[in-house]
């Protein structure tokens, strides 16, 4: 889509002019959907699993958190503490409260009363009950995985632009120019691009 863009401006607005490195990690969330990936958690869904699933909470999440990547859930008696527990670029939130760094301190402990308290980087959460230990390390496995996709998402965008697929997609709009013979595409107020840019062999 981004390779595609600057030949179809419909496309770019459509897209709201996203970079690169957004759409290459949300193919990579949208791969992941869709396939099966092992050790898949019950306890977290992509923002596309969600909006399979139940889109009007899609919906309601990416009003809250446009740029959400998952959704973990947790145990119905902390949901209404920790609200929404999302993971995307900008990092973990749970409760409003933002987390970026896995390497930084998430663990639960009771005070000196019995009552568990969630701690997260500099932030603290007093739970209803103490987390379920899966819970808990999906937490810590989402900021991995966000460091993870992060990573992979700049590689992609910085390998080339133009694929086979973006050179099939493209094909169509090869004209032939008048003046010299060569295999162009046209962009309206911009010089045309050669087809050879986009494959090796442009008639092929």
């Amino acid at each position: 889509l981004h390779g595609i863009g600057p030949f179809l401006p419909w496309i770019t607005r459509l897209l709201g002019e996203p970079d690169r490195q957004t759409l290459e990690a949300m193919h990579i969330l949208w791969q992941e959907s869709t396939g099966v990936r092992p050790g898949k958690s019950p306890l977290r869904r992509t923002i596309f699993d969600l909006a399979r699933s139940a889109p009007t909470e899609s919906a309601l999440i990416q009003a809250q958190f446009p740029d959400a990547w998952f959704v973990l859930e947790c145990d119905p008696a902390n949901r209404a503490i920790l609200g929404p527990v999302v993971v995307g670029p900008s990092g973990l939130t749970i409760a409003g409260k933002r987390l970026m760094d896995a390497a930084e301190p998430l663990e639960q402990v009771p005070d000196a009363q019995g009552r568990w308290c969630l701690f997260f980087g500099k932030h603290q959460i007093e739970l209803r009950q103490k987390l379920p230990t899966a819970f808990l390390q999906e937490l810590r496995r989402g900021l991995r995985d966000r460091l993870r996709i992060r990573e992979e998402a700049i590689a992609r965008a910085e390998s080339t632009t133009f694929t086979p697929r973006t050179a099939l997609l493209l094909a169509p709009l090869v004209q032939t120019c008048s003046l010299c013979q060569s295999a162009v595409i046209v962009r309206t107020g911009i010089l045309g691009a050669a087809w050879t840019q986009f494959v090796v062999n442009p008639r092929g």
